[in-house]
């Protein structure tokens, strides 16, 4: 079947609105060239921890950390693979909140877009304001009992969110009202490939951008795989 461009590494999104898994997350040439810059890296740190600094009484290595700090394991590994030819964005441990307040078909962890007051005006969960809801791209309650199963440490707050309008008519209700469809014929012993792939498929129906709909996916994509969820 013909395919668009990958909405993330390993996992390809098909003209159909389907997930498909197409490898692994680095080709042969990348992993080659990442492995060997991580081992040039580790013998630069073993000859700075060798080497010493004249005059100071410390090591190289002591001594550059001194003066400029110490390089986070996600700076380091963020230099690893710019050497390999692989660019990833490094991700803040403390990423801030939205400048202005998150709005309608805006990305980010639940826990940052579930409250009122991280929202812009007019677009908070009031009546007036359309009920604006954070809605999980892939639905909570079918990924806590996932996660009773797998033992993958899933955490409703860390999961990627959306934020959708709920009232009566709205994506977020549409969605919602297709979700209790499912689950009275299918149950929720459905797995994490089939959850992407109607999942993607409802949010397109409903209505959101494609490129949204393709960001949040690619969002949980990255989570969830972090949780070991596609091994």
């Amino acid at each position: 079947m013909d395919s668009v461009t990958p909405f993330v590494k390993g996992v390809e999104m098909l003209l159909d609105g389907s997930v498909a898994r197409t490898g692994t997350n680095y080709g042969g040439k990348f992993q080659e060239a990442h492995d060997a810059s991580k081992a040039s890296i580790q013998s630069r740190i073993s000859n700075l921890e060798s080497g010493g600094v004249k005059g100071t009484g410390e090591s190289r290595l002591e001594y550059l950390r001194g003066k400029y700090g110490e390089l986070t394991s996600e700076q380091l590994h963020a230099n690893i693979n710019e050497r390999a030819g692989i660019a990833f964005p490094q991700r803040s441990t403390r990423s801030q909140l939205k400048n202005g307040g998150y709005i309608v078909e805006d990305v980010d962890l639940y826990k940052k877009m579930s409250p009122n007051k991280n929202r812009a005006l007019g677009f908070r969960n009031t009546k007036n304001d359309g009920l604006v809801q954070a809605h999980h791209a892939i639905q909570d309650e079918w990924a806590k009992i996932w996660d009773k199963t797998s033992g993958n440490n899933y955490s409703s707050r860390q999961a990627p969110s959306i934020l959708l309008k709920s009232t009566s008519g709205e994506p977020h209700a549409i969605i919602s009202a297709l979700q209790r469809a499912r689950r009275r014929n299918e149950g929720f012993s459905t797995d994490i490939i089939y959850e992407f792939n109607i999942s993607y498929k409802e949010m397109i129906e409903v209505g959101v951008d494609l490129k949204v709909a393709k960001k949040v996916m690619r969002e949980a994509y990255r989570y969830f795989d972090g949780l070991g969820g596609f091994k």
